[in-house]
């Protein structure tokens, strides 16, 4: 009886840290966002009364060409930029989500190496590395797309030595674990 309620508040345990991930997932997700329209120096708040339409670039009465991004999970909101400074556009963003994604994603990563063998926490920190994995992996498809769009000539190099660096000290910290337990068990 015992080993079926073990397995059962293991499966409720996993259930919930799966939707508490993806709960923290849409709540960083809507903070960023904000975040961006309201800090990024690029965004024209003066139209941000102008009703959504379904094309991204459009004129407005004031003949600037302007481009917008929707977004927002409970209500749709709205982002203008002039077209002729997207580049500097996405720049701005991909700071400001940086500001917030790489510091998050440390944290979670040194708060699951620390209180990893504690298993009451263990399901808020593998929810917590849910949210802050996705929110890395967004973050490097969205540099990644600032990068080609932006600075084409050096774009794909520096990505990929981005590339070779995070999975190079990935792969260094994860070697090193292994050998350092091997030592350990011996």
């Amino acid at each position: 009886m015992s080993g079926k309620k073990q397995k059962m508040r293991s499966l409720i345990s996993i259930l919930l840290a799966i939707f508490l991930g993806l709960v923290l997932i849409i709540l960083f997700e809507e903070l960023l966002f904000d975040m961006n329209k309201f800090y990024n120096p690029t965004v024209k708040q003066e139209y941000s009364s102008l009703p959504a339409r379904g094309i991204h670039v459009f004129r407005t009465n004031l003949d600037d060409i302007v481009e917008h991004e929707t977004g927002g999970i409970f209500k749709k909101k709205n982002i203008y930029y002039l077209s002729e400074q997207q580049t500097l556009y996405l720049t701005y963003k991909s700071i400001i989500y940086s500001c917030v994604i790489i510091p998050l994603s440390i944290f979670s990563f040194l708060l699951f190496h620390v209180l990893k063998k504690h298993p009451y926490v263990k399901p808020l920190i593998i929810s917590l590395m849910i949210a802050s994995s996705w929110l890395m992996l967004r973050l490097l498809i969205m540099l990644s797309n600032m990068l080609m769009r932006g600075y084409r000539n050096i774009g794909g190099y520096v990505i990929l030595i981005i590339l070779v660096i995070i999975l190079g000290g990935l792969a260094y910290y994860n070697q090193k674990k292994i050998f350092r337990q091997r030592e350990q068990e011996k």
